[in-house]
C-alpha cells in the first residue's frame, strides 16, 4: 500500500522552526567548529513531490538533523537517514518522533563497505567525513535498495556522490544533490535530468 502525502504547510513550518531552534541552541553552547551545514530544507519538497510517483524508498546521506528524511516520510516515502555524528543522529530521531514521522535513522557512515576501496584513491582534501562503520546493516538495507538518494556535498565533491550511486546503487536510482549555488538537481545514471 502506498503511503499518502501528509505534508501540510503547517506541518512544514512547525518542523522547520523546531529544527532551526535546535540548531541555534546547539550553536550557542558548542565550542569549536562543526562540519554540519543544512540545506534549503523547504526547497527539497518540490523535487521530492516530482519524484514520488516514480519512487518509494528514500535515503538521506549524512542526515544531520534528519529534516530531509522526515520531509520525505511526510511526503509518502519509506524514508531513512544515515548520520555519523551522535548528537545529530539523536536529534533526527527525536525530531521524527516529535513531528509524527516514521523516518528511520541509523548511526554510522553512509559509505558502503564495498565503496571503501574507492576512497583509497580520493584526495585527502575532501571535507566529507569518511570514517565510521557503514550503517546499512542497522537499516537491513543497502544503497541498492533506495529509489532516491539525497546528499548535500561540499563544493567540488558532487562527482564523488555521482560515482558512489553509479557504482553502488541501482542504474535507475535517482540522486538528488543540493548546492548553495545551483539549488536542487536531480540525476539518474550520472546525468542531470533537469536539463
Amino acid at each position: 500500500m502506498r503511503k499518502r502525502d501528509r505534508l501540510t504547510e503547517l506541518a512544514l513550518a512547525a518542523l522547520l522552526d523546531d529544527a532551526a531552534a535546535r540548531w541555534r541552541a546547539f550553536e550557542a553552547q558548542r565550542q569549536g567548529y562543526h562540519t554540519y551545514v543544512h540545506a534549503d530544507w523547504a526547497g527539497i519538497v518540490a523535487p521530492l513531490r516530482r519524484l514520488k510517483p516514480l519512487a518509494g524508498t528514500f535515503l538521506e546521506c549524512g542526515s544531520g538533523l534528519g529534516v530531509v528524511a522526515i520531509l520525505a516520510d511526510l511526503l509518502g516515502y519509506d524514508a531513512y537517514g544515515i548520520e555519523l555524528d551522535p548528537w545529530l543522529y539523536a536529534q533526527g530521531c527525536e525530531l521524527a518522533h516529535t513531528h509524527g514521522a516514521a523516518a528511520t535513522f541509523a548511526a554510522g557512515s553512509f559509505v558502503p563497505e564495498a565503496a571503501r576501496d574507492d576512497l583509497e584513491h580520493d584526495s585527502g582534501e575532501f571535507l566529507t567525513v569518511r570514517e565510521g562503520e557503514p550503517a546499512y546493516a542497522e537499516l537491513g538495507m543497502g544503497l541498492r535498495d533506495f529509489d532516491v538518494v539525497y546528499a548535500f556535498p561540499w563544493p567540488g565533491e558532487e562527482q564523488r556522490f555521482l560515482d558512489l550511486v553509479r557504482r553502488h546503487g541501482r542504474k535507475d536510482t535517482y540522486l538528488v544533490l543540493y548546492g548553495a549555488a545551483d539549488g536542487y538537481q536531480i540525476f539518474q545514471r550520472g546525468r542531470n535530468i533537469d536539463g
